[in-house]
């Protein structure tokens, strides 16, 4: 069994990351928000099979070089968007190309 470094398990975490960005550009219809909660989804899947004791600096590599945030950073960013009066998706609703100003209970 061969033991990977931190510096080879981050090398191919950025690689993995990058991945994920190319698959989620073109399915966000050019929602910032969207995109960035997407990938972090991701990237939350990925490091569920990462060891422990890596996860922190894994962690700091993806808010530094790919905008994660937690689900509660998002949960938060939500709330936060609904008390301006803007969608889930993080923009005035009825603007939303998602069909959010449709909703009528938001």
């Amino acid at each position: 069994m061969t033991t990977q470094t931190l510096e080879q398990i981050t090398e191919d975490f950025r690689r993995q990351c990058d991945v994920f960005a190319r698959e989620q550009q073109p399915r966000c219809g050019l929602i910032y928000e969207l995109y960035q909660r997407r990938l972090s989804a991701d990237i939350d899947g990925y490091l569920a099979g990462v060891p422990a004791e890596y996860r922190d600096e894994l962690i700091a590599v993806a808010r530094r070089e790919f905008d994660y945030l937690t689900q509660d950073e998002i949960e938060e960013e939500i709330r936060q968007d609904s008390e301006r009066g803007y969608c889930s998706h993080g923009i005035d609703r009825n603007c939303c190309p998602l069909g959010c100003g449709d909703i009528d209970e938001y």
